[in-house]
């Protein structure tokens, strides 16, 4: 009989040990959205844009605007979205306009910024609270990093306007 407890006590033990440990997956995720956060970045579970409200979760990585930029009468959102049917032409391969374009001046960088985003970035957009990328988070830190660089040139190039 105190054999069988014993057992019993050490299978339940083994079994709170094999719940603690993550699948590589989950750590990558964690890595990747820690990396986004140490360079600025908000990440954030919402509505997927493109499934519709309320649907599916997506991973969105937000870049706020700076506590002096205006987001005021003038300002215009705009979403971009890869591989869609729906939405507005865009001179870019693959991209459509969910919505308003973005300004003139955003637009002649966007073909670059664009062109350096990792493959699975599903939608950019732009609205009163920053510029966001939704990114299916496949890939590595060098990922992260690509997010970065794109979300800050196109920040870049509505404070220069």
């Amino acid at each position: 009989m105190e054999y069988f407890i014993i057992l019993i006590v050490a299978m339940v033990l083994l079994a709170k040990l094999t719940q603690l440990h993550r699948p590589p997956r989950e750590k990558l995720l964690v890595t990747l959205r820690a990396r986004g956060r140490e360079a600025g970045l908000r990440v954030e579970l919402v509505s997927d844009p493109l499934a519709g409200a309320g649907v599916a979760p997506a991973v969105r990585y937000l870049l706020p605007w700076p506590l002096n930029f205006d987001t005021g009468a003038g300002f215009t959102p705009w979403s971009l979205v890869r591989e869609a049917r729906r939405g507005k032409e865009t001179p870019w391969v693959g991209w459509r306009w969910a919505d308003a374009p973005a300004p003139e001046g955003v637009c002649a960088g966007l073909e670059g910024i664009l062109a350096g985003l990792p493959s699975d970035v599903g939608v950019v957009q732009c609205d009163r609270s920053g510029l966001s990328i939704y990114w299916g988070e496949q890939g590595g830190q060098d990922s992260v990093a690509k997010l970065v660089e794109g979300l800050n040139n196109l920040r870049n190039r509505y404070i220069k306007q």
